[in-house]
C-alpha cells in the first residue's frame, strides 16, 4: 500500500524501519552478511583426524555436521532485500502476496536440528560462564583479562577465538575438553554468529559444563530460529549496516519457497535424511 500501513498502531515500529526509509524515497546499502568460513573449514579439519571412538562422541551431539554444511558465500543483495521486507511487530516478512515467515520445521530440515527438547538459558550469569571458560581454557580469571597481543583474551563480546583453538582443540587436552570446545565453537561459528569478529561468546558454555545435561537433549533449532529472528529485527532498523547470526538458514529458506532466486537446481539436496542447506 503507498506509503506503508495506515493503521500506525497494528506495526507500531514501522517509522524506524528501514521500509519507511526506503518509501521516504531513500536507499540503503547493501548489508554486510556476516560468517565464519575459515573457522568452518578449521573445525570441519580437525573432525576430520579424528579416531572412530572420538568422532562417535561428536556425532552424537546432533551438531557436528553444521560447519560442513554451512554456506561459503552469502548472497548480501538478495539477502538485503528481504530484510527490507521484514518486520520485528510480527516477525514475518511482508510479501506482495501476504505475509510469510521461517518455522520450526524449516529449521529442522534445512540444518536438521532438534526443534524440541531443553531449552537453552538465555541469561547465563557472567561470573558461572567465566568460570566455565576458565575450567574449558585451563586459565584463571586473571590469565583470561591478560592480552594476546594488542586484545585483551576475554571481553565483553566474547573469547579470542584462535585462543580457544590453541588452548583446547590444539593442546594436549582430554578428549571431554576437545569435545566441549568443539561445541563450543561450533555454535558460535554457524547457529549464533555476532558481530565480534574474531571472538566467540563463551555463553554457550552454561549448556555445555554448569548444566550438564547431554547436548542433543537442547531444542537448538528451536534457539537458532529465535536468535535469527533477533538479529533480522535488529537489521530491520535503518541505520544497520550489517547483519548476523545463521544466515545459511535464511537464505536457504529463501531458496526453497522462492526458487527463481537459486542460482542452480541443485543448490538444495532433495535427500529426506541430510540436511537441505547440503550442497
Amino acid at each position: 500500500m503507498p506509503d506503508g500501513p495506515e493503521d500506525g498502531t497494528v506495526i507500531p515500529r514501522f517509522g524506524g524501519q528501514v521500509a519507511s526509509y526506503i518509501w521516504g524515497g531513500k536507499e540503503r546499502n547493501v548489508l554486510r552478511c556476516l560468517s565464519r568460513t575459515q573457522l568452518c573449514s578449521k573445525l570441519v579439519n580437525w573432525r576430520g583426524h579424528l579416531a572412530q571412538e572420538h568422532l562417535e562422541l561428536i556425532d552424537g551431539s546432533g551438531l557436528s555436521h553444521l560447519p560442513e554444511i554451512m554456506f561459503k558465500r552469502l548472497d548480501w543483495p538478495l539477502i538485503s532485500a528481504f530484510v527490507e521486507r521484514w518486520q520485528p511487530d510480527t516477525n514475518t516478512f511482508h510479501m506482495p502476496f501476504g505475509e510469510i515467515t521461517i518455522m520450526l520445521h524449516d529449521v529442522y530440515h534445512i540444518l536438521r536440528l532438534r526443534v524440541d527438547g531443553s531449552m537453552v538459558s538465555t541469561t547465563p550469569s557472567t561470573d558461572a560462564v567465566r568460570d566455565a571458560c576458565s575450567v574449558t581454557m585451563d586459565m584463571t580469571a586473571d590469565k583470561l583479562n591478560e592480552k594476546c597481543g594488542t586484545k585483551t583474551i576475554w571481553q565483553g563480546s566474547g573469547v579470542l577465538t584462535e585462543r580457544i583453538f590453541g588452548r583446547t582443540l590444539e593442546a594436549q587436552r582430554p578428549f571431554s575438553v576437545h569435545c566441549i570446545a568443539y561445541m563450543w565453537l561450533v555454535l558460535g561459528g554457524s547457529l549464533f554468529l555476532d558481530k565480534s569478529g574474531n571472538r566467540t561468546h563463551p555463553s554457550f558454555l552454561h549448556e555445555l559444563v554448569v548444566e550438564g545435561l547431554p547436548i542433543n537433549e537442547y531444542s537448538w533449532g528451536l534457539a537458532t530460529l529465535a536468535y535469527l529472528y533477533r538479529q533480522l529485527g535488529t537489521t530491520s532498523r535503518n541505520g544497520t549496516d550489517s547483519i548476523a547470526g545463521c544466515l545459511t538458514l535464511l537464505q536457504a529458506w529463501i531458496y526453497k519457497y522462492f526458487p527463481c532466486f537459486r542460482p542452480q537446481q541443485g543448490t538444495l539436496t532433495r535427500e529426506f535424511n541430510i540436511p537441505r542447506a547440503s550442497t
